[in-house]
């Protein structure tokens, strides 16, 4: 569970550091794949896993392989970070392109 918990913040800390290079009001456009169903997004990620554990790749080593999210999580992580979600246009067959714009950001 642990690398699971990692690899979302790391995706977290990615749209995070966007937010905060924009101004308030700022629009980001993320055009990626979305995985169609939890199941998918799981099996993806197990592959990744066994692929780190197979070439003995350490969590901490930053290593691109690109897990798609469901479009619910994907959207979670961006309101998370501090977008607002305007406008979503899923093409099942291809990219999935989500227009999201940073709200204000409050530091503790």
């Amino acid at each position: 569970m642990y690398e699971v918990d990692q690899w979302l913040y790391q995706c977290y800390d990615v749209y995070k550091r966007i937010a905060r290079s924009l101004r308030d009001g700022g629009v980001f456009l993320l055009a990626d794949y979305t995985a169609c169903c939890e199941e998918e997004e799981g099996l993806l990620r197990d592959v990744c896993f066994e692929r780190r554990k197979k070439w003995n790749v350490p969590a901490e080593r930053y290593v691109h392989f690109d897990i798609p999210l469901t479009l619910e999580h994907e959207m979670g992580l961006l309101q998370d970070a501090g977008f607002s979600i305007q406008q979503v246009i899923d093409e099942p067959e291809e990219a999935t392109l989500i227009v999201a714009k940073r709200g204000k950001i409050f530091y503790l």
